[in-house]
């Protein structure tokens, strides 16, 4: 392919590529930003915002960026500490006194920066907050004294939406203001991002989302500093020329801090900043952040040293189309600065060696992961992975990575590349991350449901969280019981390991993303991440 000679020539490709897109994946509508430094290099709507009415997407249309709010959220952190109103390696209770959770790991006081880094160990999500529009976040640091900690406290990253909501309730208590009116008065207005909010009620001109071409109705949110935020990719282009340059709203210095990954006690390289995604990169920099909420997807990247940013927002939800999108995009875009187009990454030859007896015991068992329940099992001198009744073979490297290959209809061997983890020990915890550093999973220890606690299985209605989750139910297998969620978005199954703490409460065991969280058993049902499910 040819290297990318003008701005004219990479804005003719661009329009090729996300036409070319946005027509296979059905992309409803979808809007695009590229910024170089302080010139806009590519602006442009394509596909419709409101497809019934034929209202196209432009520029300046509002769209719901999901969990992109929350760099926005800790710039306005950063913001008032450069105003002296809050230090975040204070403990978050020296401003939210009433702030409170049960421990099951330590008492380390939870600092502002854990919370902004997704260090605190508090758990992942309030169902409560997509119920309603309700502010719902205000009360989360209250709310919080019924539930546990989910992971101990500075050891991994372990993502928390809850945490976000409550950095909404610090901004509130040190500003005097509401989230909505700081945001609007210190973060979008200075920056010129007048199609910005952080209102609770969606713009009367946001796009509406979509499915497969079909209008889907309107998600609520309650945790407004974790993921409300509707933005135009013109105002998202202000906000990342804003970064690249001192007219931004905080110090280069503050700014260049939240781009830092914080490292756990359990980790052995950082994935998060303050707000913000670290994207391995050998040659510089590279972070963003994307957000999902309802049927909108949307993701933002940084290159600081090149001051490079790209922005791409969609109304329909092709997470994986949007990504590469982004990353097509940004290899026209290193063509047009360099001259030259950059060459595809070869595929690295791994040189196999045998588990050692050793590894094959301390890593065989039962593992909570980003896929659900899964079983290693140690057969003669190999690691065999149950994954949804399915057999993967687990091979490692020479380099310590572990690689998987699933067997076709039991004997067509076939690599997948995109399985790459690692194991790693700490604190006689086996805990499982993939090959860019992410947790994925840890090795747990099962516990037999006891007898007296059998009546807690079965279906539970879940009207009050049905955009979210299709069917919830408690069930037991060979004695143990498992948690079986079915999201609404995606129709996946997830089977979670549960063991009981107590007549009482019940916990998600596990380390990581949804793990960790508490059931408060009670007489007709259980409560369950700030909802109470009935039993059917």
């Amino acid at each position: 392919m040819k290297a990318v000679t003008s701005v004219q020539v990479l804005q003719e490709k661009i329009d090729k590529l996300v036409s070319k897109k946005i027509k296979r994946a059905k992309i409803t509508g979808l809007g695009v930003v590229v910024i170089d430094e302080n010139a806009t290099l590519h602006l442009q709507g394509y596909g419709y915002a409101d497809l019934e009415n034929q209202i196209k997407v432009t520029p300046n249309t509002p769209f719901r960026i999901g969990s992109i709010t929350k760099p926005l959220t800790a710039t306005a952190v950063m913001q008032l500490q450069e105003k002296g109103l809050l230090n975040i390696k204070d403990p978050i209770k020296k401003y939210l006194p009433d702030f409170s959770i049960k421990r099951r790991f330590d008492d380390a006081n939870i600092t502002i920066e854990q919370l902004m880094s997704h260090h605190s160990g508090i758990p992942t999500d309030d169902y409560s907050s997509g119920t309603t529009n309700e502010k719902v976040y205000r009360t989360l640091h209250q709310k919080l004294a019924r539930s546990y900690q989910a992971a101990p406290t500075g050891a991994v990253h372990v993502y928390s939406n809850i945490g976000y909501g409550i950095l909404g309730a610090l901004i509130e208590e040190v500003s005097g203001e509401t989230y909505e009116e700081y945001m609007q008065k210190y973060i979008f207005a200075p920056l010129q991002m007048m199609q910005s909010s952080a209102s609770s009620m969606v713009p009367l001109d946001c796009a509406k989302g979509y499915r497969k071409l079909d209008v889907m109705s309107y998600d609520p949110i309650g945790f407004h500093p974790a993921g409300s935020v509707t933005s135009s990719v013109k105002d998202l282009g202000c906000y990342m020329k804003a970064s690249f340059t001192n007219a931004h709203v905080i110090s280069q210095e503050s700014q260049k801090e939240t781009f830092v990954p914080r490292i756990g006690d359990y980790e052995e390289r950082g994935v998060y900043g303050l707000g913000w995604v670290h994207v391995p990169n050998d040659v510089q920099q590279h972070i963003m952040h994307n957000g999902q909420i309802g049927s909108f997807y949307a993701s933002l990247h940084l290159l600081p040293e090149s001051k490079i940013g790209i922005a791409v927002t969609s109304n329909s939800l092709q997470g994986e189309v949007v990504e590469e999108i982004v990353h097509e995009i940004l290899a026209l875009v290193e063509s047009f600065k360099t001259g030259v187009m950059p060459k595809k990454s070869k595929t690295k030859k791994v040189k196999f060696v045998v588990f050692s007896e050793e590894d094959l015991d301390r890593y065989a068992g039962d593992y909570s992961t980003t896929l659900g329940f899964v079983q290693i099992l140690r057969k003669d001198k190999d690691l065999i992975a149950i994954v949804k009744d399915k057999k993967i073979i687990l091979q490692k490297g020479e380099d310590g990575l572990v690689y998987a290959k699933i067997k076709l209809f039991g004997f067509i061997p076939l690599s997948i590349d995109e399985i790459v983890i690692r194991f790693s020990e700490k604190d006689d915890q086996v805990l499982l991350f993939d090959s860019e550093g992410w947790l994925i999973g840890s090795k747990v220890e099962h516990m037999m449901l006891p007898e007296n606690l059998h009546h807690i299985v079965g279906d539970y209605n879940i009207d009050i969280v049905s955009h979210y989750v299709k069917s919830i139910k408690i069930l037991i297998k060979e004695k143990k019981a498992f948690l079986e969620v079915i999201d609404q978005v995606y129709g996946q199954t997830a089977q979670v390991p549960l063991n009981i703490l107590n007549d009482k409460a019940a916990v998600l065991i596990g380390v990581g993303r949804g793990y960790g969280s508490t059931l408060l058993l009670q007489e007709n049902g259980i409560e369950f991440s700030g909802i109470y499910l009935e039993k059917k």
